[in-house]
């Protein structure tokens, strides 16, 4: 809450990509609070620069385990980057995803999502005793 940081894309559904600091998280327009325009931001480059924004709602609440069973790729998905979202800003060191087994299609998903985003340091699939294919331990940077 009261963070400041730049817009750098928009996001899906009408919300926008804040970077805060070395953060990224992904906000409602009614979560953010225009700080400074392009014009107050930049200098003379090429192209003009982000405005600056406040995020105004709390980081989203990061839970110790996501469950996303049932859900179609997308909408996982989208829960997914916004559990990372909260945990990263809240400071939490890990989380589990509960995908089930299935057909290993949102396991599959969301691997190949947490391989690409720079907030996670790693992730395996759970022990056995703890649900073993079926969920994902998430560590993050």
């Amino acid at each position: 809450r009261g963070r400041e940081g730049v817009v750098l894309r928009a996001g899906r559904r009408g919300a926008w990509v804040v970077e805060t600091g070395s953060v990224r998280g992904t906000f409602r327009a009614s979560e953010l609070q225009l700080v400074a325009g392009p014009a107050a931001v930049g200098g003379a480059g090429a192209r003009p620069p982000a405005p600056q924004v406040e995020v105004t709602a709390a980081a989203p609440r990061p839970l110790l385990e996501l469950n996303v069973r049932g859900l179609r790729l997308h909408e996982a998905l989208e829960q997914v980057e916004r559990q990372l979202d909260g945990a990263l800003l809240n400071g939490l060191q890990q989380f589990t995803i509960l995908h089930g087994t299935g057909e290993g299609v949102l396991r599959r998903g969301i691997h190949e999502y947490l391989e690409r985003h720079r907030g996670v340091a790693g992730f395996a699939l759970a022990d056995p005793q703890a649900g073993g294919a079926g969920k994902t331990v998430v560590r993050l940077a």
